[in-house]
């Protein structure tokens, strides 16, 4: 059920599945303690902390963050009862994404440094290559590009060692060189690489799967991002409308948020008139 609820958010968007996906998270929470064997008891509490933790990401995705957190801590409890130390190390980033998204770097990093000590436990290569790509971005934001692209070699260097049959299912959305390039290119965007972000991202966007809708919408901010960065203004206002589609068919507020703080970006060129169309395309309707 939790994968079935983890492929209807790619496709259809959080709001489509987050009150299935809370009630789902009660009735796992309800089966615990109830007298089995400790193995079933800890495959028990890692499934019910891969249920909390898809809760956070939905509530993120509707810039929901006082609940988020909620979700991330019962997250994290549950792993570390269980002792399933890469949930706990990717629970952590996850948080960490709370402060990217608010732009706060250096708050990023504490949660990524403990995230990374976490993950030289005995975890999946797949959850150190998703750390390291998150540290590289929350680097940008505090100012460090050197240190920055140096986590993102990191990042693609422990990607070598990941495999469909070692990437958690939580995860599985990592074990794909695709999936990885649409992080790399968003990284490559905070660190100010437009144009090597222009190529990873147009890469990855040809080899995205149609059901991931709302990553597409994701990853079209992206490229719009690093075409502005680029000066190439016309083509960013194309690509920013063609997310805008894709974030209102998604009701992703957080996609949604993105495209507007994109304005912000083309303030310099807003007596073009693509700029224009885009504002009112964004602002009033």
């Amino acid at each position: 059920m939790t994968q079935t609820f983890r492929q209807m958010d790619y496709l259809s968007g959080a709001r489509s599945v987050h009150g299935e996906v809370n009630a789902h998270l009660r009735r796992m929470l309800d089966l615990r303690d109830q007298g089995r064997t400790s193995a079933t008891n800890r495959e028990l509490l890692c499934a019910t902390a891969d249920v909390a933790q898809l809760a956070a990401w939905l509530a993120i995705d509707g810039q929901e963050y006082t609940t988020a957190k909620r979700h991330c801590r019962l997250a994290l409890t549950v792993a570390e009862e269980a002792k399933d130390h890469g949930m706990h190390a990717y629970v952590l980033g996850v948080m960490s994404y709370i402060s990217l998204h608010a732009g706060r770097g250096h708050d990023a990093l504490k949660l990524l440094s403990a995230a990374s000590e976490m993950a030289t436990h005995a975890v999946p290569p797949a959850v150190r290559s998703w750390i390291a790509e998150a540290r590289g971005e929350a680097l940008a934001l505090a100012g460090d590009q050197r240190a920055g692209l140096s986590s993102l070699h990191a990042a693609e260097v422990a990607f070598d060692k990941v495999t469909e049959s070692t990437a958690p299912p939580w995860l599985a959305f990592y074990n794909s060189p695709v999936h990885a390039a649409r992080l790399k290119g968003r990284c490559l965007v905070r660190l100010g690489h437009a144009n090597a972000a222009i190529e990873v991202l147009n890469d990855s966007l040809r080899q995205l799967p149609p059901t991931y809708v709302r990553e597409r919408g994701g990853t079209l901010i992206d490229l719009a991002n690093a075409l502005a960065q680029a000066g190439e203004i016309d083509e960013a206002c194309r690509i920013a409308a063609q997310a805008d589609e894709l974030s209102r068919a998604t009701s992703s507020q957080r996609n949604l948020r993105r495209l507007r703080e994109l304005l912000v970006v083309l303030v310099p060129w807003n007596r073009s008139a693509c700029v224009q169309e885009l504002a009112s395309r964004l602002l009033l309707s």
